[in-house]
């Protein structure tokens, strides 16, 4: 076989040469199982303070992706990487906050870097700052108003609910904000903000920088709660009324000056790539990548004198299982192929997962399948599985039967404001239109409650999380076999992994009026849309199939009609208006047997927004009818694609406004309008 490139030249002598250092002795004797040493012998090795953390960029890291493509390549890989070789190279600009030669001060208070304040640094940090420092709650639109030329702290990280989605950034930006600091907190409960940060950096690759170059002088960063007290008396009181939700009085912080120097550094760090070849031809399009993420943070700010932020279990033993199943099957495939692929810059933004789709050394038309390892966290028995990605797709079916084999109880993500299915290296690729899912070890009593509490104050990027951990062996042996089992059942699978359809969220009660599904071309799907901002979504007929487009457009071959509180005054809708055809209505008025509010539940319409008298308006010839591309001005977050309304059971459509004499008035249940 042959290694290509500038990491593959170092790939075999470096891990020959490479001793199995670990930051720490087990407390236990260790696995009993040969597999779990096995895999834990190359996790300590790809996690010892040899490999210096991992961060992308780093020699640590080369010598621990060499350690990796020498382990694919003894198991009977074959290199998947750029030019035949086993890595896929990406350049990146690395901008870091050079700390010993910056200062940051707010009302006369200065704040220590990592510790008390963390930057972003991008092309946009400023030299020196000098500016008015203000408080502004919440930073919703109506606190910003008249923040020209100053520093702005806002609460909440993550952002409050009551912002409904509002872009504070991008807002305080147009406003003409010198910057903007977020007080980290509340947090989440299942998740806590961790201090100190290991170093105020940016890592972004060479391509994207070169579209995001630009822009007014601008500072950006966290706040660490904790010393919001030197900046204001009125700290407790912000916190506890911030950790509420209730209102945040505004507060002038005085002056703050910065000098602020950043160092650039261009860098390279590859992904690794290796490809067990299928059996099956028929399904030599079809492949099932299995994923995790080699990078870790490197070497940071201190945490009780240690600097090595080894990163044990993110991600290093998930690597290490890639490679264990490697071992396991010695270059004897499965029916479909699967593809191994250790991705790099993830902890700095998912940037090798992301490469990979825009740059793919496979076509992603001939992948079925991502499942990613990462948030994987042995510390207690396995029982029961947080599921990501569970009910999106028929993968989702194939965990849920190996892990009822397996003893293994599953659910599907308890935490969704964690936003977990999107930080990791599956989402890019479910982005793309393959079908994904990764794991969390769920906690099921106090005892595993504490310990994935416990991981997460002090481990969790973090020096600690190294080889001190303490593992439950069994607990991993079972996750290492679940994972094992659900790899070769993709794989194996008879039929093709499809998406789900009807992603967005449903209402109980409503019921469908036609088995019409939606119906996606070639490497489109219904994620993809709905991930699609407002405003920048597709028209319809770009992603749905013809046949689809001419079966939704059949149902209203006679008509459309709208079922309302009342009879509407004048021309209905101003831009477009929402219509359902004339076959559906008849079906949910004689279903609802004269009550409005079984009528509403058939629908998916709020109880008691058609009131007592309902009327049904029919239009004979609509005009302009076509499929919602969701950027109308009423499509709001229940809106899916494909016209379907968003309970799945009504066919919908837009039209243009229709004028008086376009429509006819009836009452629904045969009361006066």
């Amino acid at each position: 076989m042959r290694l290509g490139g500038w990491l593959n030249r170092l790939a075999f002598a470096a891990a020959g040469m490479l001793a199995l250092l670990g930051t720490a002795a087990q407390a236990d004797e260790g696995p009993k199982d040969a597999a779990t040493r096995q895999w834990w012998a190359l996790t300590r090795e790809l996690s010892s303070d040899a490999m210096e953390g991992r961060d992308t960029g780093s020699p640590g890291y080369d010598r621990a992706a060499a350690i990796v493509a020498k382990r694919f390549a003894e198991a009977g890989l074959k290199a998947a990487g750029d030019g035949g070789g086993w890595f896929q190279t990406i350049t990146f600009e690395d901008l870091r906050l050079d700390e010993a030669r910056s200062r940051l001060t707010v009302g006369g208070q200065a704040l220590r870097f990592n510790r008390e304040v963390q930057l972003s640094p991008s092309a946009a940090t400023p030299k020196s700052l000098t500016a008015a420092a203000t408080f502004r709650g919440y930073c919703s639109q109506a606190e910003i108003a008249d923040v020209k030329g100053q520093l702005v702290v806002c609460y909440g990280r993550p952002a409050p609910a009551r912002l409904k989605g509002f872009d504070r950034l991008k807002a305080l930006q147009d406003a003409g904000a010198a910057g903007m600091l977020l007080i980290a907190a509340p947090g989440l409960p299942g998740e806590p903000i961790r201090w100190p940060f290991a170093y105020s950096r940016s890592v972004t690759p060479l391509e994207e920088v070169a579209v995001a170059r630009g822009g007014a002088p601008w500072l950006q960063g966290v706040l660490n709660p904790d010393s919001l007290a030197r900046l204001t008396g009125q700290a407790d009181a912000i916190l506890k009324a911030g950790a509420a939700g209730a209102d945040l009085p505004r507060v002038e912080l005085g002056k703050a000056t910065g000098v602020l120097t950043v160092n650039r550094r261009v860098t390279r760090s590859a992904n690794v790539l290796g490809l067990l070849p299928g059996t099956d031809p028929a399904l030599a399009d079809q492949a099932i990548v299995i994923a995790a993420h080699l990078d870790g943070y490197g070497r940071g700010e201190p945490v009780k004198g240690d600097r090595i932020y080894n990163g044990t279990l993110d991600d290093a033993a998930y690597v290490a299982l890639l490679a264990r199943f490697a071992a396991m099957h010695r270059g004897k495939g499965l029916k479909r192929p699967v593809i191994l692929a250790v991705f790099t810059g993830e902890e700095k933004g998912l940037w090798g997962s992301r490469w990979f789709v825009k740059h793919p050394t496979v076509p992603l038309s001939r992948i079925a399948a991502v499942i990613n390892l990462d948030q994987v966290r042995p510390l207690y028995p396995l029982k029961l599985l947080s599921v990501h990605g569970l009910k999106e797709s028929s993968l989702g079916d194939l965990v849920l039967q190996v892990a009822k084999a397996r003893g293994i109880a599953v659910q599907e993500d308890p935490e969704p404001e964690r936003d977990l299915l999107r930080r990791s290296d599956n989402w890019p690729l479910m982005q793309a239109c393959v079908p994904g899912t990764s794991f969390v070890f769920a906690t099921y009593d106090d005892a595993s409650r504490a310990k994935y509490r416990d991981w997460y104050e002090r481990r969790y990027h973090h020096p600690a999380d190294d080889l001190s951990t303490p593992i439950d062996w069994q607990a991993a042996s079972d996750f290492n076999g679940f994972f094992t089992a659900l790899t070769e059942a993709a794989a194996d699978a008879p039929g093709r992994i499809t998406w789900n359809w009807g992603l967005a969220p449903h209402r109980a009660g409503a019921v469908r009026f036609t088995d019409l599904e939606p119906q996606y071309q070639p490497g489109k799907c219904e994620l993809a849309v709905l991930e699609t901002p407002k405003g920048q979504r597709p028209a319809a007929a770009t992603y749905l199939t013809e046949a689809y487009q001419a079966a939704h457009a059949a149902l209203f071959a006679k008509g459309a009609v709208r079922i309302q509180p009342k009879a509407p005054a004048g021309k209905i809708g101003f831009t477009e208006t929402w219509v359902l055809p004339p076959s559906v209505a008849d079906a949910a008025i004689a279903q609802a047997g004269g009550d409005p509010r079984k009528l509403e539940a058939l629908l998916g319409l709020d109880a008691g927004y058609l009131g007592d008298a309902p009327v049904r308006v029919d239009i004979p010839a609509p005009q302009n009818y076509r499929i919602p591309s969701g950027n109308e001005y009423a499509a709001n977050a229940f809106w899916r694609p494909g016209g379907m309304t968003w309970e799945g059971g009504l066919p919908e459509a837009v039209i243009d406004p229709v004028p008086p004499e376009g429509y006819v008035v009836t009452p629904v249940f045969g009361k006066a309008p």
